[in-house]
């Protein structure tokens, strides 16, 4: 509960979570997810160095290539959990400098784009694709989880929400990280191309992706567009 009472406690929580996630887009939470597709075939040259039970068809829930995408991204989604519990009542501390709650906001908004990009990476591995019939049924989606209550009494743990709520927090995360991101930008400053912490730039485009997967084909240029017209950034070559 004494973990985090300043804006350094707060930075290096932040720290440690940009560390988390560069785990998150590297190693075997990219390709685990790439061998389970269908455009992977395994020859004899293949030495079977990853992804033996995917060649070989045996698929079971407690597989480390399943386990690992699923515990690595609700490990990091309660962190963040952790992080935005704690920031919010030293926004409401007189005591702090409205310039540190300023960073702390963007913290704060940092922290809400993680949490959406992991529900998003988990949606998308562990749940069909999106149909907006079934997206209202129950358990189509994913438990969402966004206090930070930790147990290790399983009867505790959420059910599956529907496909339809899982897909209504990332955006709605993601609208408030892009929300609390900016305002730290402001005024008139430009989001570096290269930053080393998540700009605004990122967050708007991460909703175009968001937008593809729930096939809202009109969000999705909206949102593409908004980052291209910036002209801040190269388009990458096909």
């Amino acid at each position: 509960d004494e973990a985090i009472q300043s804006l350094k406690d707060c930075k290096s929580y932040r720290t440690g979570l940009y560390a988390i996630m560069r785990s998150l887009t590297t190693g075997a939470f990219v390709y685990y997810g790439e061998l389970q597709t269908d455009v992977f075939h395994a020859v004899l040259a293949n030495g079977n160095p990853l992804g033996n039970n995917l060649n070989s068809g045996s698929l079971q829930p407690e597989l480390e290539e399943f386990e690992t995408i699923w515990g690595g991204n609700y490990t990091t989604i309660g962190s963040t959990n952790f992080l935005i519990s704690k920031i919010i009542p030293l926004l409401e501390d007189p005591a702090i400098s409205a310039s540190d709650k300023q960073e702390m906001r963007r913290y704060m908004g940092a922290a809400m784009f993680m949490r959406a990009f992991c529900y998003f990476d988990v949606a998308e591995k562990f749940c069909a694709a999106y149909d907006k019939d079934v997206a209202p049924q129950a358990f189509s989606g994913l438990p969402l989880v966004t206090d930070y209550d930790p147990t290790d009494d399983n009867s505790q743990y959420p059910e599956r929400n529907t496909l339809s709520e899982t897909y209504e927090l990332i955006l709605a995360d993601l609208e408030q990280a892009l929300e609390l991101i900016t305002a730290h930008e402001s005024p008139g400053t430009t989001p570096a191309s290269m930053s080393a912490y998540v700009p605004s730039d990122v967050v708007k485009a991460m909703p175009a992706r968001v937008a593809l997967a729930i096939k809202d084909y009109s969000l999705a240029p909206n949102m593409a567009e908004a980052v291209i017209d910036t002209r801040r950034l190269t388009l990458a070559g096909i």
